[in-house]
């Protein structure tokens, strides 16, 4: 199911930034805007079982401007 692959692509995820010898703090997921309550529940599930952190969800507008603003301070 697609919550399967989710936790396996996020596991993945964790594992390769463990292995750069960095950890995850914090954890913040882009969704599309059209996803629907429940598809956001169940991402945020998967992140928490997979990451095994709280994860926020942003709105993938909101994770571009952030990303934009990012750049221009570096």
């Amino acid at each position: 199911a697609v919550e399967e692959v989710m936790l396996r692509l996020l596991g993945k995820v964790k594992s390769i930034v463990e292995s750069h010898g960095r950890s995850l703090a914090m954890g913040y997921l882009s969704v599309p805007t059209y996803y629907a309550n429940n598809e956001r529940q169940s991402l945020l599930r998967c992140a928490e079982i997979a990451l095994g952190k709280p994860v926020r969800l942003v709105d993938e507008w909101m994770a571009l401007a952030a990303q934009y603003t990012y750049n221009r301070l570096k």
